[in-house]
């Protein structure tokens, strides 16, 4: 249910979007590479809602075990998580520190690894 209400403030946000800036700006601006990157996960995000009720639908009136198929579908969600590097862009300083912490990653393993 939470997804659900989630995918559809995302469709809206995007809906929203594509009409404020018109069709000509949404896919040819500035912004037309982060436009067509929400567009996918937003219609990637769409395309899960709507198989999972599906697959539930179906499951549910089968009774079998759906968690097999659930869970191949929800890799599609990960994807969502990326669109965190949009606020890159934004927040220099975030960046900077993000950036820092990963390029840190390999000597703490390297660290762990000698402990």
């Amino acid at each position: 249910l939470v997804n659900n209400v989630f995918v559809f403030i995302f469709l809206c946000e995007l809906v929203l979007k594509l009409v404020a800036a018109g069709c000509d700006e949404f896919w040819r601006g500035d912004d037309a590479l982060w436009n067509a990157f929400d567009f996918v996960i937003v219609a990637i995000a769409v395309a899960e809602a709507v198989v999972d009720l599906a697959v539930q639908s179906i499951f549910a009136a089968d009774g079998s075990n759906s968690f097999r198929v659930m869970r191949a579908l929800r890799l599609a969600r990960t994807l969502r998580g990326v669109r965190i590097i949009r606020l890159f862009r934004y927040f220099s300083a975030l960046r900077g520190l993000i950036l820092s912490i990963f390029s840190t990653l390999g000597s703490l393993l390297w660290t762990l690894l000698l402990l």
